[in-house]
C-alpha cells in the first residue's frame, strides 16, 4: 500500500510519498518520492510541469537575446577590422576585454593629446564591442543552462508519472 506522510522540519511540511511492505515478518516503509512541500504526487506532476515551461521560456529568451545581440555585434563599426568577421570564442574575448581595459585605463587617467585621445575613443567603440560579444556568450551560457534544468526536471516528471501510473 502506497500513501503520502509528512514529516515536519523546522516548523515547515515536507511530504514524502511512501509504501509499505513486509520483510522477515516485520512491517517496513520505503520512500519512493520526496515531494517536498507537494501534498500529492499530482500537485509535484503540476508543480514542476510549469517550472519546466517557464525554464523552456527562459532558454527562448535568451536565445532570442542572444540572437539580436548577434545583429548588433556584425553591424558595430569595428566587427570585420577587429575580429576578422568572427565572434571570438569566450575565452580569446575575455583575454582581449581585460587587455583593452587596462589600456584604456592607463590613457584615462593620463594628460592626452589629441593622438591619445583618439586612441581612447577607439577603445571605448572596441570595449563597447567586447562587451557586446561577453553578452551574447553569457545569453547562450544561460540559456544552455535553463535547456539542462529543464531536461533534469523532465527526468523527474517522467518518474512522478510512473509512480502515478504504478500506485495511484
Amino acid at each position: 500500500m502506497a500513501f503520502v506522510r509528512y514529516k515536519v522540519v523546522d516548523g515547515k511540511k515536507y511530504y514524502q510519498f511512501v509504501r509499505n511492505y513486509r520483510e522477515g515478518g516485520k512491517h517496513r516503509q520505503e520512500v519512493i518520492y520526496h515531494l517536498g512541500g507537494f501534498p500529492s504526487v499530482p500537485d509535484a506532476i503540476a508543480a514542476k510541469m510549469r517550472t519546466k515551461r517557464e525554464l523552456e521560456s527562459a532558454a527562448y529568451e535568451c536565445q532570442r537575446l542572444a540572437a539580436e545581440n548577434t545583429k548588433k555585434i556584425h553591424s558595430h563599426p569595428l566587427f570585420d577590422d577587429m575580429l576578422d568577421g568572427k565572434i571570438p570564442p569566450p575565452k580569446d574575448e575575455n583575454t582581449m576585454r581585460h587587455a583593452r581595459l587596462d589600456e584604456r585605463n592607463d590613457l584615462r587617467w593620463s594628460w592626452r593629446d589629441q593622438e591619445e585621445e583618439q586612441r581612447f575613443a577607439s577603445l571605448n567603440k572596441e570595449f563597447e564591442l567586447l562587451n557586446l560579444i561577453l553578452a551574447y556568450h553569457d545569453l547562450r551560457e544561460d540559456a544552455a543552462d535553463y535547456e539542462h534544468q529543464a531536461i533534469l526536471l523532465q527526468a523527474e516528471i517522467e518518474k512522478l508519472l510512473q509512480i502515478e501510473a504504478k500506485y495511484l
